[in-house]
């Protein structure tokens, strides 16, 4: 968590469509006045999607360093498999006789490596592509030698690699899976703002943000937050699983359903997220 001087955090705000300074002045409890100093505004004219800064929060305020200092060191779940294979995520233009011509095999190799039915496939598909050997890894774990067009989301995600690795070892969270969310959530684009209100890498909504004291358009504080989440959603359901789930519909939605809830829109998500944990061959760093 970054802090300002003195010891305080800013609250951000995202304008939506219906918002004014006014109402945003009453829904916060502070003054227009100060709301056009904090943000440097000369009138009371505000846009959608703006950022807002609304108030310095202390850090007396913050119970979360105590909350996140109490959690033990966790190991990711699920051991370690005989085989690794070449894995690829399917682009919206591939076919799998277009995949099966660039990797040099064929179809019917593909079809059953994957279990696949018929020669169809879908966008963010993962497939196995053929067994490579411990000595030839297809991912080099470093990072530095990553082929842009072979590493999930692409040299888009590819730079937030190292920022992620350093925030996993900080709160001690599976590289690999906090990596998965950004590129489930926002593909590696630190300006996204999605029409339910998720911002920036890690797609949080600006609730999630003020109380975790990090401002969502700002890439580093997104993954540094996202980390200490993560690391929040795994003590308190010891499953990662359920941490994945959790970040995506909220905790009260898995205690409500007593694990990953019935959603298609939360199942799919959980199921990308792992797929993608599979396709990232390297060892976890923490």
């Amino acid at each position: 968590m970054k802090k300002s001087e003195k010891g305080k955090f800013q609250l951000y705000y995202i304008v939506k469509p219906s918002d004014t300074l006014w109402g945003i002045s009453k829904k916060f409890g502070v003054s227009i006045r100060q709301l056009k100093k904090l943000n440097n505004l000369s009138s009371d004219q505000i846009f959608v999607d703006q950022v807002l800064k609304i108030q310095e929060i202390s850090e007396e305020k913050q119970n979360l360093n105590e909350t996140f200092n109490e959690m033990k060191p966790d190991q990711i779940s699920g051991g370690t498999q005989a085989k690794k294979f070449q894995m690829y995520i399917v682009n919206p233009s591939d076919t799998l006789w277009g995949i099966s011509k660039k990797f040099g095999v064929n179809i019917r190799q593909l079809i059953k490596l994957n279990n696949l039915s018929s020669d169809q496939i879908f966008v963010d598909q993962v497939l196995k592509i053929q067994e490579i050997s411990e000595d030839e890894p297809f991912l080099s774990e470093t990072f530095s030698e990553l082929i842009p067009d072979q590493i999930l989301g692409g040299p888009q995600a590819k730079r937030w690699a190292k920022n992620i690795i350093e925030a996993a070892q900080k709160y001690e969270v599976p590289s690999k899976i906090l990596y998965s969310i950004m590129v489930v959530e926002s593909r590696g684009n630190p300006n996204l703002v999605s029409a339910d209100g998720g911002i920036g890498l890690m797609q949080f909504q600006i609730e999630t943000a003020n109380f975790l004291g990090v401002n969502p358009c700002i890439p580093e504080e997104s993954l540094d937050g996202a980390a200490r989440y993560l690391k929040a959603l795994f003590s308190e359901f010891n499953d990662w699983t359920l941490a994945i789930a959790s970040y995506n519909a909220g905790p009260d939605k898995i205690k409500k359903y007593n694990g990953v809830p019935p959603l298609e829109v939360t199942q799919n998500y959980v199921n990308n997220v792992i797929s993608y944990c599979k396709a990232l061959n390297w060892p976890d760093i923490r």
